[in-house]
C-alpha cells in the first residue's frame, strides 16, 4: 500500500491505520481473510492550501486525506440469491476473523458496507467495506452489564426530566446518520470505582456511542436510555437484519433493492418498536415478508424450517429474554428508592445477559447457515 502524507500533519486513526495495523496481524493468522477485505491501495493526505481544492485558505490547520481502494461492486448488483448467499457468508466470516486475530468489532453493519468483485472462478468474492468506525473490543462480547448497572449511588435517584431529556434526545436521532447517539457519561457500578489509594490519574472509562444505520442496528442499540455495549452478537444481529431486506426486497433480475419501510423511521426508538414486534408478533413478519412481494428466488426462505426462520426465532429468544432484564431492572429501581441492597437484582441481570448472549455466536450462526465457519 502506497502512503504519502504531508509534513506536519497529526496522524489520523481512521480506516487506512486500523486496516494497515489488522493485516499486519492477520499475516500469521490461521486463516487469511485479506480478499474479504476492502483493500487500500494508497492513501494521501496534505493540507488543504498544498493542493488545489482550496490553495489560499487561510484554514491552514485543515487537512485533506485521501483513501484509494480497488474498486468493488454494490451488493444490490449481485443479481441472485444464490450469488447474494455466497457474498453474504463471505462477509460474515471476515468479520468474524478480523475480531478473532485483532478483537476488531466493525460496529457498522449495514448494506452499503458489503461489497464484492468477481473472483478467477467466476464466484463471486463478498467483502466487508467502511472499517472507519470500528472499535477494539478486547472485552467486548464478555461483560453482559445494562447501562442501568453502571450508576453511582449518586446517580441511582437522577430525575425524571433527565430520562426524559434522554428518551427525546434518542427520538431526534436520524435513522441514517452513522454517529447516532451522544455519549453515555454515566459513572461506573461502585465495585468498578477506583479505590481511595489508587493515583487520581486512572484513565475513565471510554464514553459509548450509537454507531449503525437504523434499519440494521441491533434492536438493543434502538432503545431509550444511555447506549449499551456494543457486543459481537449486535453486528451478528445486524446481518441478519441485511438477509431479512434482501429476502423482503430484493428483485434479482431488475437487481433493485427496496425498503422495509416500517424500519424507515427518524426514530431510532420508533425502528427498535418496528423490530421488537417484528421478532415477536408473526402478524408482523407476515407483513415484512410478504409471500406476495417476496421474489421467487427468495420464497424458500418463507418456510418454517429455513435458516432464515431458524434465525429470527434465534433473535426472538434474545428478545424475549430482554423483558425479563426490564423487569429486574424495574425491580432494583424500587430497591433502590426503598434504600434497599441491590445486589440480588444485579446477580438476575447479570445472569440473563449471559444468557442472552450464548443465544447467538459466531459459530451458531454459521451452524443456523448450515456453512463451515472457516474462510475458504
Amino acid at each position: 500500500m502506497y502512503s504519502e502524507e504531508e509534513p506536519g500533519i497529526p496522524s489520523s486513526k481512521g480506516e487506512k491505520e486500523m486496516l494497515y495495523n489488522t493485516w499486519n496481524i492477520l499475516k500469521n493468522a490461521k486463516e487469511t481473510p485479506l480478499r474479504h477485505v476492502v483493500d487500500v491501495k494508497c492513501t494521501v493526505a496534505k493540507t488543504l492550501n498544498a493542493t488545489d481544492v482550496c490553495p489560499d485558505d487561510p484554514r491552514d490547520s485543515q487537512s485533506h486525506r485521501t483513501l484509494i481502494f480497488k474498486s468493488y461492486r454494490r451488493l444490490e448488483d449481485i443479481g441472485s440469491a444464490v450469488r447474494f448467499h455466497t457474498v453474504f457468508v463471505d462477509a460474515v466470516r471476515a468479520h468474524h476473523c478480523m475480531y478473532e486475530a485483532s478483537k476488531i468489532l466493525h460496529g457498522d453493519i449495514g448494506v452499503n458496507n458489503i461489497m464484492w468483485c468477481e473472483g478467477r472462478d467466476g464466484q463471486p468474492v463478498g467483502v466487508l467495506c467502511d472499517w472507519d468506525l470500528a472499535e477494539g473490543h478486547t472485552d467486548g462480547d464478555v461483560k453482559a452489564a445494562r447501562p442501568e448497572l453502571r450508576d453511582t449511588a449518586g446517580d441511582q435517584l437522577c430525575s425524571s426530566n433527565l430520562s426524559a431529556q434522554r428518551s427525546m434526545d434518542l427520538c431526534m436521532e436520524q435513522s441514517t446518520v452513522r454517529h447516532a447517539g451522544q455519549s453515555t457519561g454515566q459513572a461506573l457500578n461502585p465495585i468498578d470505582v477506583a479505590s481511595p489509594d489508587e493515583k487520581p490519574e486512572t484513565p475513565m472509562p471510554k464514553p459509548r456511542y450509537r454507531t449503525g444505520t437504523g434499519p440494521f442496528m441491533a434492536l438493543d442499540l434502538l432503545r431509550p436510555g444511555p447506549p449499551p455495549l456494543h457486543k459481537y452478537r449486535h453486528d451478528l444481529e445486524s446481518f441478519f437484519y441485511i438477509y431479512i431486506t434482501f429476502a423482503a426486497a430484493y428483485d434479482p433480475p431488475k437487481r433493485y433493492l427496496g425498503k422495509i419501510m416500517q424500519w424507515q423511521q427518524e426514530s431510532l426508538v420508533a425502528i427498535g418498536d418496528e423490530k421488537h414486534d417484528f421478532l415477536l408478533e408473526m402478524h408482523t413478519v407476515d407483513q415484512i415478508l410478504n409471500p406476495k412481494l417476496v421474489h421467487d428466488e427468495f420464497k424458500p426462505l418463507l418456510d418454517q424450517s429455513s435458516f432464515l426462520m431458524a434465525l429470527h426465532e434465534a433473535f426472538g429468544t434474545i428478545e424475549t429474554l430482554a423483558s425479563q432484564v426490564d423487569h429486574s431492572v424495574y425491580q432494583r429501581t424500587k430497591a433502590i428508592r426503598r434504600g434497599l441492597p441491590t445486589d440480588k437484582f444485579d446477580a438476575q441481570i447479570m445472569k440473563v445477559e449471559k444468557e442472552r448472549d450464548k443465544q447467538m455466536t459466531y459459530s451458531k450462526f454459521m451452524e443456523i447457515l448450515t456453512e463451515p465457519e472457516d474462510i475458504k
